[in-house]
């Protein structure tokens, strides 16, 4: 049986906030879980949460409600036969030094990369 530690990762999950006559709203998710290959599987396994703060003249709330933990087995299969869609003709095998690409998964398996801008250097 082959076993590789378990890769966490998190998740961007955009919340809102409202401005209003009952006051003002803010709601934040977090999503976070681990990916784990076992044998033949890539087991993705996550849970969140979703925190509410509103505040109004006469009280101030801040809920927080977890969801319940989720996981998806995909047999190893499935990703080595995924084919890549839109992908450049010409472009470099290995991107320029100061790029970053993304990965894309469609509906049917196929992937697409894209170029994204490098993250700023952070002074």
């Amino acid at each position: 049986m082959t076993r590789v530690d378990p890769l966490p990762f998190r998740l961007g999950v955009t919340g809102s906030d409202t401005l209003g006559l009952d006051g003002a709203r803010s709601v934040s998710y977090r999503m976070e879980g681990t990916l784990h290959l076992v044998d033949e599987t890539v087991t993705i396994e996550w849970t969140g949460s979703k925190r509410t703060q509103h505040v109004d003249f006469g009280e101030v709330t801040d809920d927080v409600d977890h969801f319940p933990v989720e996981w998806l087995d995909v047999p190893v299969a499935w990703i080595t036969s995924a084919r890549l869609k839109g992908g450049v003709v010409g472009a470099p095998a290995h991107p320029p030094v100061g790029s970053h690409r993304r990965l894309r998964w469609g509906a049917h398996g196929e992937a697409g990369v894209t170029e994204a801008p490098s993250p700023s250097p952070r002074s």
